[in-house]
Parts: structure tokens; sequence; C-alpha cells
């Protein structure tokens, strides 16, 4: 009973988006713009000078789903910052409020590059509670896949990599995000790269010890489509669920959808639980994509979270793997569709790797069968083990079968014994000629001394 209030509370909180389905990218994304487009009608007016003279409010630079964003000068440290503060309707709801706070608090725990940084937070003269972000500029990943749909497996990769080292911070710190979905993952510009990951949003995450031991675990909290088996169940979360999660944004960007789908949020949920992904291959434009990608997408999403990877640093490890691989152009991707702005994908061929000689086992008549190719190495494995040349060496000499001759291009088996006796034929005849000569000129030499004594 318990489980089916719970579903039965989600999906009500849910019910404003029934009328698209979840499965359907497009329809996400106008549900997402009627909501800011609702919430613009709707902003208070904190333009002005406000927190006690401390910040100068300019006007508001993004929206979320409870949360207005405005663009502020603070005059003590003079740096522009990014001031969040409640909507109208929820600026009185102390549960809301202290959401807002939680939210400053469990940001502030991570120290991580890839992670917002919280600058303070607190409450207004009126009381309507605020935090103080670093001010950002770049775009959402989720607007980013409703414009291109899919993204090229390199930039996807990048993208990926940067994102599990935040969450590898968020870990490290004790903190479970509890929410990882392209919404919450910002793509900021930098002088390198236009895709610099900020994991932002961490209204409902917790500390990895009252996960386990806290009411709080009980309740369901988060986005139904990026839930993890565990989080869906209200079950106890760690780390690894985070990892669930980020399986499903990596799966969006190389598809385009995500692996689970259902009409509404009860339904979700329970699929989440029990139904497996689509493998990822399988999907349309996907086939390209790197057996090894694909394991590193569905380890993530195995539904007994025993079975994914530890810890966020091993899945970094494996990430970093194929990205120094693409990088060096040791694998060949052909480009899917325009690359979302970030520079076509270079496909390089590996080299073929052609067996220099073959073993043919002879038959009942001593002559040789047909040439038996070498054994070759799958692709995954050859990549591996060429870069690591210190524990790969070179593969030994075939054994040729017992009577087996090693041969060249077709070329028929001389006999070994064959080749003994014309051998030793030569040089005896070698000594015999040189034996014979040696006798005439002794035989000669005799016969001209004989003549001049007559």
């Amino acid at each position: 009973m318990g489980l089916t209030n719970t579903i039965k509370e989600v999906a009500t909180r849910w019910s404003n988006r029934a009328e698209a389905s979840l499965d359907d990218a497009p329809a996400q994304s106008v549900l997402r713009r009627r909501a800011a487009q609702s919430g613009a009608h709707a902003r208070p007016d904190l333009t002005g000078v406000l927190g006690g003279g401390k910040y100068s409010v300019e006007a508001p630079i993004g929206t979320g789903a409870t949360g207005i964003i405005y663009s502020a000068w603070h005059t003590h440290l003079q740096r522009r910052v990014a001031l969040k503060v409640l909507r109208p309707q929820y600026a009185k709801d102390p549960a809301m409020g202290e959401r807002l706070l939680h939210e400053a608090r469990m940001a502030s725990l991570v120290e991580n590059e890839h992670v917002i940084e919280i600058l303070d937070c607190g409450r207004f003269e009126s009381g309507q509670p605020y935090l103080v972000m670093e001010q950002l500029e770049g775009r959402r990943l989720s607007d980013l896949l409703d414009d291109f749909g899919t993204l090229d497996l390199r930039t996807a990769i990048d993208i990926a990599v940067q994102l599990a080292e935040g969450l590898c911070g968020t870990h490290q710190a004790g903190v479970v995000h509890g929410d990882v979905k392209p919404d919450n993952i910002l793509l900021c510009r930098r002088p390198t790269t236009e895709h610099y990951v900020k994991i932002i949003d961490y209204g409902v995450a917790s500390p990895m010890e009252e996960r386990q031991t806290s009411a709080r675990a009980r309740v369901v909290c988060g986005t139904p489509s990026y839930m993890s088996p565990e989080q869906a169940m209200g079950a106890s979360l760690d780390g690894r669920s985070d990892l669930y999660s980020f399986g499903i944004v990596l799966y969006e960007m190389l598809s385009g959808t995500t692996p689970i789908h259902g009409r509404h949020p009860g339904e979700l949920l329970g699929r989440q639980r029990s139904i497996p992904p689509v493998p990822l291959r399988s999907r349309e434009r996907c086939g390209h994509i790197p057996p090894r990608v694909e394991a590193i997408v569905h380890r993530c999403l195995e539904k007994d979270r025993e079975r994914r990877y530890p810890n966020a640093t091993d899945l970094l490890r494996e990430l970093q793997f194929v990205q120094r691989r693409l990088s060096e152009g040791a694998v060949s991707i052909p480009p899917t569709r325009p690359s979302a702005g970030y520079g076509p994908v270079r496909a390089v061929p590996l080299p073929k790797l052609v067996p220099l000689m073959t073993a043919a086992p002879a038959n009942d008549m001593g002559g040789p069968v047909n040439s038996l190719p070498l054994p070759s190495l799958p692709l995954a494995e050859v990549e591996d083990r060429r870069s690591k040349p210190s524990t790969w060496p070179a593969p030994s000499r075939p054994r040729a079968a017992a009577g087996a001759m090693i041969t060249r291009q077709g070329r028929r088996p001389r006999s070994p014994h064959l080749m003994s006796v014309v051998i030793a034929t030569t040089l005896l005849g070698v000594v015999m000629g040189y034996a014979g000569a040696s006798l005439y000129g002794w035989v000669g030499s005799d016969a001209a001394v004989h003549h001049v004594a007559e």
C-alpha cells in the first residue's frame, strides 16, 4: 500500500504533463517552454538593492519549475552573480523555502570544477529565501538535444567524461544528487570548448548517510524518466543510483531518446524497476557505436545496482579510455548527422591485420590441404592491447600440424628427403671433380718429365 500511495503521489505531481507522451522529445520541449512562458507573468519584482545592500538585482535570466534566476551584482565582492528565488506561488510555503536552502547546503559541500559554485544563501528582509550562485553563460543539455536530437559520438563522450568527473566530486563529498538529467546539466562556453559541463540543481540531493537511515528515503523524489529502480521504489540510495541516471543521459545523447518509456508516471516507474532497456546499437542511427561504448551504457543501466559500476571513479576510467582512443583516431565512426555545432567527426580507419604465413596440414597423399588463416583478434581486444604494448607481446609464430610445412603463396612444398639427396649429390660431384682434376694434373706432369728424359 505504501508503494502504491507513493506512485499515486508522484503521478499527481506530474498530472500537468499528461497531455504529452514521455517518449516524445519535442512534446517535452513544448512543455518546458510553456512553463517558462507561464512563469513570465508571475515573476516577482526584485529589481533594486536587496540583502542589506549586498546585492543589486537586475533582470531575470532563467526560470525553473519552482524558481526564478536573476542576474545580480555583488556589491561587496564586486562580481556578477546569479540569484535564485522561489516563484510567488511557492514563496510563502515553508517546505519549499527549506528545500531551496537545502539545495544551497548540499551543493556547497561539493568542491568540483564541474559542479555549480554556491556563494551565499539566506533570507531577504521580507523573509523570502534565496541562494546565490556563480553566473554562467551557456545552455542546458536538454535544449541542445531538443534542437539536434542526437550528438556525435566524440561530443557525447566529452560531455559524459565531464559529467562523470562532477559525479565523482559529488559522491566523494558524501552527497547523492538524485536528479541527474539533461535539464540539470549546463553546457558553458570556455576558450577551449563550448560544452564545459556544470551540474546544477541539488534540490533533491541528500547525504548518503541520510539516504541510508532517514525516513526521507521512503519518499520518491526526482524525475521518473531518469530514476533508478531503487529510487522508483523509494529505497535507500547511494552513488550507484546517480550512475543509473547517468546511463540514461548518455543513452539519450547517442540515440535521441530515453531507454524506458511509459504513458504516465506510474507506468514509467514500474518499467524502470522491471523492463530492460532496448539495446543501444539496435536503435536507429546507432549501429556505428562501438560495442565498448554500448557495454558502458548498459552496465550503468543494470537493474541490480550490485552489477553496475561500484563507483563513479571506475566509470570515469572507462570513459577516459574511450575518449583517448577517439582523440587518437583509433576508432572509425561515420557521422549520422551534422554535429551539434561542434564540428564533424573525423573518421580514421584502423589498419587491417594481415597474417604473414598460414599453416597447411598435410593430407593422406603427403600434399598440402587448403591453407587455414591465422586466428584474428576482435577489434575491441586489438584496441585494448595496442594501448598496452608492455602487457601484450607480439603473438608467437604458429606451429604447423603433424606432417605439415610452412608454405608460401600456394607453392607446392618440396620433400625434405629429396632436398637432402640433391645437396649430397652436388657436394659429392664437386669433391669427385676436384679429385679427378688433381689426378689428371699429376699424371700429365709425370709424362712430361719422361718425354724430356728420352
